[in-house]
Formats: structure tokens, C-alpha cells, sequence
């Protein structure tokens, strides 16, 4: 029995999708045809043959018509999904303070506007298709909460905005190793209809919220996406769960600081004027770091500033920032 991996069944499978579709519409054709002569016959005739024979072509001739156009309005919302979700294709994005990342459909753009209004650390979105994402991150020293306590804070304040507000039912869930509570509200503000599909999600140093939303008559085909973006949704090591990075050769006794000091050797590597450098700052997407660069750029760190930086938390890094906030928990271990 052949695989589904194996070369020949794949060629079969291929050819298969495209002789089927043209084999279904020449039998088409012919009902279609033979129903066609079968009137004909039976108006000159008029005998119960031919009758019967034109009535039973006749049904499968519009079962085949309307099954034909079943398929077609199928394929058009399938491309139309697989377009708006940018054609399955994924962008990594950081949040601005450098604590997590999130993936966003490649036809999608981050969108600064977002960030002014709502003061998100993330705002991003397709503006066309209107469907939209922000994240707010919130130190959970300013809550005397656990996770459903501020969870319950956030879908309040949502909700004293919108009219009509309904709400879904908890979904209580893990969301990349970190506990999560998701839920759907829809409602109204000036009279446009809004879906949001919201998360909330803890971390030992913050909650952050989860915002993807979409006009009402768009969720139908806009929910998997807005699942999609949520599901993504990671906060890094550095940030979220403590990275193992100790002392090596001691505290380093700067002159200036980290930050500083830090942009001058990563400048220095990748030769860029390190006024460029930011803290949200993408190594590999903004900086140009490839993996070499990564390495080389690790171990100038660890030299510089007297730390050593597990491989693991290496792996995880994504910002400048993630790094500057390496080198500071190191140095103060």
C-alpha cells in the first residue's frame, strides 16, 4: 500500500484534483444534453418513457448545477480566507517594552495609531479588511488580583463602553505555558457592530491583555484568524519566567549604563550607528543580526559585562531589549 508521503501518490493525488473537476463536468454536460433531447423527444412523442426520462435527467441535471455551484462559492471563500489571513504566512512581532512577541498575518502591518489610543505596547492590523490586534501589558504590583480578579477588571471596562454588550462564557486555558482566560463580546460602539475575541494572560511579573477585534459581519470568516494571532501570543523567558544568567566573572562595576554601554558593542558588531538601536528593536529583522552575528554578539556581552548567558535564554532573545534585560538580571545574581 503506498504512502501519502511517497512521490507517485502525491503526483496521483495532484492529477486526480485536476481530471476530476473536468470528468464531474463533462458528465454534467451530457446529463444536461440527454435532458435537453429527452424534452424534445418527449414533447414530439408525448410517450411515458420519454416522459420519465426527461424528469429524471431534469432532477439530476439541477442537483448537478447546484452542487457545481456549491463547490465554486466554496473555493471563493476558502481563497478568500487564505487572503485575508495573508496567505498563511506569519510576521513575528515584539511589543515595545521587549516582554513578548505575537504573530500577525504577513498582509497585516503594525499600526502606531493603535498604540497612541489605547497606550498598547502593540498595535497591529489590516485596516482594509478591518481586523485589528492590540496588547496592553500591566505590572501586577499595581493589582491586588489574581488573574480572574483583573480579568473581570478588563471585560468591566469594556463592556460600560459598548452597548448591547454580550458576553461569552470563560474559556479557561493555557496559552504557551502561561495561565490564560479567553472569551468572546460583541456589542456596539456608535451604532457599528464589533467582535472581540479577547485574552488575558498572567505572567509572574505582569498581566497582559489580548485584544483582536472585527466588524461583526466580517467574524465568520475573520474568527480563525483573530484565534490565530491570540494563539501566538508568547512572553519570553527574559521577561516572563526568570532566565538562568549568573555571574561569571563578578558584577561588572560600569561607568555608564547598561543600555549604553550595551549599544556601543552591538553597534560596534554589526557596524550601525547606534543611535538605530532601540529597545524593541528586532536583532534579526532590524539589526541584520544573522545567527553568526547572534553568537558573535553573545559572546562580546559576556566578555564586556562579566555574565554568562545559558544557551537557552540565547535561543529565546528576539530584541535589544530582551538582551539589555539579560546582562541587568545577571549582574545582579
Amino acid at each position: 500500500m503506498e504512502s501519502s508521503a511517497d512521490p507517485s501518490y502525491q503526483a496521483g493525488y495532484e492529477l486526480g484534483k485536476t481530471v476530476a473537476p473536468l470528468f464531474l463536468a463533462v458528465i454534467l454536460l451530457v446529463v444536461v444534453g440527454f435532458f435537453i433531447f429527452s424534452i424534445i423527444k418527449a414533447c414530439k412523442r408525448k410517450s411515458a418513457g420519454w416522459i420519465i426520462s426527461s424528469v429524471i435527467s431534469g432532477v439530476l441535471a439541477i442537483v448537478g448545477i447546484l452542487g457545481g455551484l456549491g463547490l465554486a462559492v466554496g473555493k471563493i471563500v476558502e481563497k478568500q480566507a487564505i487572503a485575508a489571513n495573508g496567505g498563511g504566512k506569519t510576521t513575528l512581532v515584539t511589543g515595545k517594552s521587549g516582554t513578548f512577541t505575537l504573530e500577525m498575518p504577513s498582509n497585516w502591518a503594525e499600526l502606531p495609531q493603535l498604540i497612541k489610543e489605547s497606550d498598547a505596547q502593540l498595535g497591529v492590523g489590516n485596516g482594509r479588511r478591518e481586523l485589528y490586534t492590540i496588547v496592553l501589558e500591566e505590572s501586577k504590583q499595581d493589582f491586588e488580583s489574581d488573574l480572574e480578579g483583573y480579568d473581570n477588571l478588563v471585560l468591566a471596562n469594556m463592556k460600560a463602553k459598548m452597548s448591547g454588550a454580550e458576553l461569552s462564557e470563560v474559556t479557561i486555558r493555557t496559552l504557551n505555558g502561561l495561565p490564560a482566560r479567553q472569551h468572546r463580546l460583541e456589542g456596539s460602539f456608535n451604532r457599528i457592530g464589533i467582535v472581540y475575541h479577547i485574552a488575558t494572560v498572567e505572567s509572574p511579573d505582569a498581566f497582559y491583555q489580548v485584544l483582536t477585534w472585527t466588524l461583526r459581519s466580517k467574524e465568520p470568516t475573520a474568527k480563525p484568524i483573530l484565534e490565530e494571532v491570540i494563539n501566538s501570543f508568547k512572553v519570553l523567558p527574559s521577561s516572563g519566567t526568570g532566565p538562568s544568567v549568573k555571574s561569571a566573572k563578578g558584577s561588572a562595576q560600569p561607568s555608564e549604563g547598561t543600555e549604553s554601554r550595551l549599544r556601543k558593542v552591538t553597534a560596534k558588531l554589526l557596524d550601525l550607528d547606534p543611535s538605530v538601536i532601540k529597545l524593541e528593536s528586532t536583532l534579526a529583522k532590524d539589526l541584520g543580526a544573522d545567527d553568526l552575528d547572534t553568537v558573535e554578539l553573545v559572546m562580546a556581552v559576556e566578555e564586556e559585562f562579566g555574565v554568562e548567558i545559558a544557551d537557552v535564554d540565547a535561543a529565546a532573545m528576539k530584541t535589544f531589549g530582551d538582551l539589555v534585560r539579560l546582562i541587568d538580571q545577571g549582574k545582579s545574581r
